[in-house]
């Protein structure tokens, strides 16, 4: 049976928290996450709702968990400190549709599923950099 868990960033300390999600209505901007397998069994911690993401039931190459909103790559990603310099067609975020867990390419069209041949090298929450510059590339 594959595992279920989903991931948040808290919305007082911004910390990542991990367990079962919970959709609470009528409050747009959060959700909340058990930080344990069952709902209503555990802490419960308030997350900003658009960084939930889902587990995918799959680890990349260095064995860390997927989840959605991570951004993954194929190729050597090399970083100089405070710079990140990579090709953007070996760049993917993760996210869900109607298949299943998908890899988009970051900054062009292309798609596949998600494998263990991937390596996280972050996620869209905590490295906006990313898109930006893939964005900022290919106005150039």
């Amino acid at each position: 049976m594959r595992e279920i868990e989903f991931r948040g960033k808290r919305e007082d300390s911004g910390e990542w928290v991990y367990g079962s999600y919970q959709y609470l209505c009528g409050i747009s901007d959060y959700a909340v996450i058990w930080e344990t397998s069952y709902v209503c069994t555990g802490i419960q911690r308030y997350v900003h709702r658009k960084t939930v993401g889902q587990y995918t039931g799959l680890n990349d190459k260095n064995g860390a968990k997927i989840f959605e909103g991570d951004v993954l790559s194929r190729g050597e990603v090399n970083n100089d400190s405070e710079h990140f310099q990579f090709g953007r067609r070996y760049l993917y975020k993760v996210k869900y549709e109607q298949v299943g867990f998908v890899a988009e390419g970051i900054g062009f069209g292309y798609r596949e599923f998600v494998c263990r041949d991937h390596k996280i090298i972050g996620n869209v929450h905590d490295n906006p950099e990313f898109l930006k510059e893939i964005d900022n590339e290919l106005r150039s």
